[in-house]
């Protein structure tokens, strides 16, 4: 009975020993699986708030974009508007300078560059009634 006991007790003691080394892995893969799931947890949020981040973007990037785009469609209707006052004033300019040339009298028959020279003789004639 005594041998018995021994072993028992040793067993007992062997047992106990591997249940107190399985209960701490136990607790060692439980705080595992508790850090891996807060990690996991973190990366989705951090993943959910980079896509609503980008999100935002997206969006501010389209009202920046339609924002340009009326911006460019003021610049052109502007532009259009000074082509057309400044067309309109060459038209005029066209008009006034026509008038001015149709006024005008030509004179290049006396201007221009000859290589005959020209003599002017004046006789003084005399006329009396007898």
């Amino acid at each position: 009975c005594v041998q018995e006991t021994g072993i028992d007790a040793e067993y007992m003691g062997s047992h106990n020993h591997t249940m107190q080394e399985m209960v701490e892995k136990q607790k060692k893969l439980e705080q595992e699986v508790r850090d891996l799931n807060e990690k996991l947890l973190l990366e989705n949020q951090g993943k959910a708030g980079n896509q609503s981040s980008l999100e935002k973007k997206i969006v501010e990037y389209a009202e920046n974009e339609r924002r340009y785009m009326m911006e460019i469609e003021e610049l052109k209707m502007s532009r259009d508007g000074k082509i057309l006052d400044y067309q309109r004033i060459l038209d005029e300019e066209k008009e006034k300078l026509k008038l001015k040339i149709g006024e005008s009298v030509s004179y290049t028959h006396l201007t221009l560059p000859t290589i005959y020279s020209v003599q002017i003789s004046v006789v003084a004639v005399s006329l009396k009634k007898k």
